[in-house]
C-alpha cells in the first residue's frame, strides 16, 4: 500500500534525558542519550548528542523532521544550526514528555 511504501524510506531517532545511570558507565541519569533507529549513537550534552543523531540520520536523507518535546533544552535556531550539510529540516513543537526531540529522516 502507499503508506507502507512511503514509510519504507523513513528512519527515526531521537534524543531524551537518561532516566538512570548506564550500567556500562557511558552516561549518568539526566544526561542526553541519542538514538538512530534502535542504536544508541551518542550521549552527553544535549547539543552534541542532537548534532550526532542528526548527522547519523541525515547521511542519506534529504529531509529531516524534528519534533521538539516539553523542556527541550535548545531553541529552534540552535537546532537548525546542527543540521548536516545537504539536508533540509522542518521543526515542529510536539510537547511530548519523554523525548526532547523526535527525528524522522526521509
Amino acid at each position: 500500500d502507499a503508506l507502507g511504501g512511503a514509510l519504507e524510506g523513513v528512519v527515526t531517532g531521537g534524543v531524551a534525558r537518561a532516566a538512570r545511570d548506564d550500567g556500562q558507565g557511558r552516561f549518568a541519569a539526566g544526561e542526553a542519550v541519542g538514538y538512530a533507529g534502535e542504536e544508541l549513537v551518542s550521549w552527553g550534552e544535549p547539543e552534541k548528542v542532537l548534532r550526532e543523531v542528526l548527522a547519523s540520520l541525515g547521511e542519506e536523507a534529504e529531509l529531516l523532521t524534528c519534533i521538539a518535546g516539553e523542556g527541550a533544552p535548545l531553541a529552534p535556531d540552535q537546532v537548525e544550526a546542527l543540521v548536516p550539510e545537504g539536508a533540509e529540516i522542518e521543526l515542529h513543537e510536539g510537547g511530548q514528555a519523554a523525548w526532547w526531540w523526535l527525528v524522522a529522516a526521509e
